[in-house]
């Protein structure tokens, strides 16, 4: 379940781990639902649900302060930690990073996000963001087909090879530091 933020305001960006689907030309994309292209700077969510936009008195009622909406779907996600190679929960977003990350297009990484964040338990969903560091093992270079040269074209983010390393470096600030300890 997804929390509003009830606490002091951050300042600067929140980090987040998340996913993305390579595209042939080397852009990166939503991988489930929208398939939104992510530019290098900066990315707004949209609402993407038809029948909410439709019906605007129902997205309004969704969304009193805009994307992302306590009672939808909508915002670019982000995850609190590293999915667990054990984790035996069903949902897409906890692949295995170390196995599934530049493979069959996948590419696992860290974003940066701002504006209006919803915080919950796993993760969060928020306005804006913007791509940060990929992860890609060195075995899987050639999983990509040759596509990593051209995703690093369109963003000049760092691309680190070891898990250990993405997660020493790189980690999301914890849910206390965000002034939500009470969130988890």
């Amino acid at each position: 379940m997804t929390r509003g933020f009830t606490g002091e305001p951050v300042v600067g960006p929140v980090r987040g781990y998340r996913w993305w689907r390579v595209t042939p030309e080397g852009w990166l994309e939503s991988p489930w639902y929208s398939h939104y292209r992510w530019t290098a700077e900066r990315n707004g969510a949209e609402c993407r649900s038809p029948g909410r936009r439709l019906l605007r008195r129902g997205w309004k009622k969704r969304h009193p302060n805009g994307v992302p909406g306590r009672n939808c779907g909508c915002g670019f996600y982000g995850l609190h930690r590293v999915p667990a190679p054990d984790d035996c929960s069903g949902k897409l977003w906890e692949m295995d990073p170390s196995t599934w990350s530049g493979a069959k297009g996948f590419i696992f990484g860290l974003m940066a996000a701002w504006g209006t964040v919803l915080l919950g338990t796993e993760g969060w969903r928020a306005q804006q963001g913007r791509p940060l560091a990929l992860y890609v093992p060195l075995g899987s270079r050639i999983s990509l087909d040759g596509r990593l040269d051209l995703v690093l074209a369109h963003y000049p983010v760092p691309v680190i090879s070891s898990l250990d390393e993405l997660v020493s470096e790189w980690a999301p600030q914890g849910l206390d530091l965000l002034g939500a300890a009470s969130a988890a």
